[in-house]
């Protein structure tokens, strides 16, 4: 009868648990991008011409840095861009003539739409190695420390019309880290902007 060695029962385990690493990442991935993220089945990717970036963002100071960010990462990949606080009055907010009259005057064939949807605060453990050594015989203390972090999360909602429907054609969810402040965040946003929108096919 054949026994398994030690190292060949090893070998299957880590084998085993390697493939449940696998599956339970791809379970999570797939997940996460279907409650997330909607793309109009009947979206046509065109080639766009001028695109404009609108944040539904009350206060003015972080609406214009958010919209000139984002407008600069476009650029740098060769999409022209547009900030809206630049080139459309605030009767635009409630009078949708005058915003579609100002959309085809400048020749606008797109429309990149951000909201902020709110913050998360969470709290992590996490132990560090403090240098000491296993007792084992008097206290029984271990040579790592308990340090407890606040991590805040900002979920941004991305929003993308091309004119041929009134409705959202593409829109998705970004998570944005506060910590390193609102430059780190709005330089983070914008670069996630530009990944979602090529990485779905939207631009």
């Amino acid at each position: 009868m054949y026994i398994p060695t030690t190292s060949v029962i090893s070998s299957r385990v880590h084998c085993v648990l390697l493939m449940f690493t696998i599956l339970s990442i791809a379970a999570c991935s797939g997940s996460k991008s279907a409650s997330n993220t909607f793309r109009s089945p009947t979206y046509v990717k065109k080639n766009y011409q001028q695109l404009v970036v609108y944040a539904r963002i009350e206060q003015d100071g972080y609406r214009q840095r958010l919209e000139n960010a984002i407008v600069s990462v476009l650029e740098q990949h060769g999409y022209h861009a547009i900030p809206a606080y630049k080139n459309f009055d605030v009767v635009y907010k409630t009078d949708s003539v005058k915003f579609m009259n100002r959309i085809n005057e400048l020749k606008v064939d797109g429309v990149v739409a951000v909201a902020y949807l709110g913050k998360q605060t969470t709290v992590q453990d996490s132990y560090r190695y403090n240098g000491g050594m296993y007792n084992y015989f008097s206290s029984g203390a271990a040579p790592f420390d308990l340090e407890t972090s606040a991590q805040q999360t900002g979920y941004f909602r991305l929003d993308f019309y091309n004119l041929d429907s009134r409705a959202s054609q593409y829109n998705t969810v970004v998570p944005i880290r506060l910590s390193s402040g609102i430059e780190g965040a709005v330089k983070q946003f914008s670069e996630e902007t530009y990944t979602a929108l090529k990485g779905d096919r939207i631009i």
